[in-house]
């Protein structure tokens, strides 16, 4: 299983992905929030092994 957590900002993402068995660091990045940057990242999901399931977690910073 690989584990995505992905800290959501206004107009980029950082993203990690690690791996549940080794827990280690399969990708470090940041995204932009449109739609190259969301290729970027379904790119680096789709690198992943298919046998394997993929849990996501968002982590949004609300602004005031």
């Amino acid at each position: 299983m690989y584990f995505v957590g992905i800290d959501i900002s206004k107009y980029k993402h950082d993203c990690c992905i690690l791996s549940n068995t080794s827990q280690d660091i399969i990708a470090q990045f940041s995204f932009t929030n449109d739609a190259t940057g969301f290729k970027e990242f379904f790119k680096y999901l789709d690198s992943l092994s298919s046998s394997k399931q993929i849990r996501i977690g968002f982590e949004a910073t609300a602004h005031k």
